[in-house]
């Protein structure tokens, strides 16, 4: 799955669809997770697809990925649906520190932010 992730190059969606629901159903999150590093970012969106499946708190290793649109695939991952409590201190702490200011990003780091609700978080907050 991972070859047809990188063949694909993120042309097909259908294909990465197929592709990240087959490595969710595998279920091997330590794969997944080792993706994060992988050179090719459409092996990479497709392990952060996978992962959110999953409900991974592993999403957060893709939270530092040079790619805006994997940072916010995996922003949205964690803070949609039913959410990824245990990912979510890192989401709201990366405003602090990702180079990004898409809205999508910044609104839910905003949101895990005020969902954990702790003195840092505060600190997140008032620093932007």
């Amino acid at each position: 799955m991972i070859t047809l992730l990188e063949e694909n190059k993120d042309e097909d969606a259908y294909l990465r669809h197929a592709a990240s629901l087959a490595l969710s159903r595998i279920g091997k999150v330590d794969v997944l997770a080792g993706l994060s590093t992988h050179s090719s970012k459409a092996v990479r969106m497709g392990a952060v697809l996978a992962l959110r499946r999953l409900e991974s708190p592993e999403l957060v290793r893709f939270l530092s990925d040079s790619e805006e649109l994997i940072v916010t695939e995996a922003a949205r991952a964690i803070h949609d649906d039913f959410s990824v409590p245990a990912a979510l201190p890192a989401l709201g702490a990366l405003l602090s520190t990702t180079p990004f200011q898409n809205e999508p990003l910044i609104r839910r780091a905003i949101s895990a932010n005020q969902r954990v609700g702790k003195e840092e978080n505060l600190n997140h907050l008032i620093a932007i």
